[in-house]
Parts: C-alpha cells; sequence; structure tokens
C-alpha cells in the first residue's frame, strides 16, 4: 500500500510539472507582430507583452521590435512596476512608424497607455492616440520614473472639446489628470 500511494503522489507531481507554464523573466531580443502566431519571442499585440513584463518581470536588457507595417493595435495598455528592472536591465519598445489607438468612454480607465509606477522604458518611433469621451494617450501614475519617449506621436482628437483628451497626463490617480501624488519624476520626451 505505502509503495502505490508513493507511487500516485510522485505520478501527481509529474503531472502538475508538466502542465505548469514554465516561463522566465524576459531577457534578450522580443518583436510584437499581430500577423504572426504567438511564440517565446513573438508577441501578437502589447497587451501580451505588458501581461509578461508585469508578472514575470525582467533579468536583462529588454528590447521589443514591433514589426513595420504590423498595426494599428487597437488596446489599452498597462506597464506596472516590474521585477528586475534599472537602469541597466531597462526595456525598449521600437515602434517603427506603428500606431497604438484606443477609445474609452470609462472614466476611471482613460488611457491607452498606462505607466502604472512603470520605470527604465523607453518607447520610441511610436504613433499613440485615445479617442472616446475619455482619452489620455498617455498617462504617468505611481511613480513612473526614467523613462524615455523619443520619436512619438500622442494625439488625441484635434477638435475634441472635452477636458477629458489629453496626450500626455501625469497625475497623482490613474483616473483623474489633476490628483496629486508622487506620479513620476525624471522622464524625457525627445522629438515628440
Amino acid at each position: 500500500m505505502k509503495k502505490s500511494y508513493k507511487a500516485i503522489k510522485m505520478f501527481v507531481v509529474l503531472l502538475a510539472l508538466m502542465t505548469m507554464k514554465m516561463s522566465a523573466q524576459l531577457n534578450g531580443l522580443y518583436t510584437i507582430n499581430s500577423a504572426s502566431p504567438a511564440s517565446t519571442s513573438n508577441y501578437t499585440s502589447f497587451t501580451a507583452l505588458a501581461a509578461d513584463l508585469n508578472s514575470l518581470g525582467v533579468s536583462g536588457p529588454v528590447t521589443v521590435n514591433v514589426v513595420a507595417n504590423s498595426g494599428p493595435y487597437v488596446e489599452q495598455v498597462t506597464f506596472n512596476q516590474f521585477t528586475g528592472i534599472s537602469a541597466t536591465n531597462s526595456v525598449l519598445i521600437n515602434g517603427n512608424g506603428n500606431t497604438l489607438s484606443f477609445s474609452s468612454s470609462n472614466s476611471a480607465a482613460p488611457w491607452t497607455i498606462l505607466m502604472n509606477g512603470g520605470d527604465y522604458m523607453s518607447i520610441t518611433n511610436m504613433t499613440v492616440s485615445a479617442s472616446g469621451s475619455y482619452g489620455y494617450a498617455l498617462m504617468l501614475v505611481g511613480g513612473a520614473d526614467y523613462n524615455i519617449f523619443n520619436g512619438c506621436r500622442f494625439a488625441v482628437p484635434a477638435n475634441g472639446t472635452s477636458t477629458n483628451q489629453i496626450p500626455v497626463c501625469i497625475s497623482g490617480s490613474s483616473s483623474s489628470y489633476s490628483s496629486f501624488a508622487n506620479s513620476g519624476n525624471y522622464n524625457t520626451f525627445n522629438n515628440c
């Protein structure tokens, strides 16, 4: 009886290991390409990339190339502060001229990209647009520090009449453009 119990216990452990998603922290080169299947090196959306960064973190520098002409991407993305991120182990997203857009009618979630404490990220050569009655193309909150935006375009409707359509917002709250708190420090915008 003891031998069969031990064998069953071993089988259960092996089965659990075989079905568990084995994932490591991100490190190295990745792509975002909605036209190619998801793989260990390709994400089909910004949301999928953010989910792995937020849950797994990084163990080295990460470069993500959005494949040219693979967009537009229509989604709402949140980058939190993730494990392992530092000045050395930073994340670079090269947009390659693609567009990321989202239309929000939710005052509690008005952003296209939310940097919720996300640090040491660089986003280059990309258009980020927001539409809807609440539209913040880029929102930095929660101490989102040391981020670099280079050659990006942040857009909301040019003829919008709402005070809730803001291209770039740095605030103490993700649901308000005018809250006071540690929102973000040492962020750089070049040629945007």
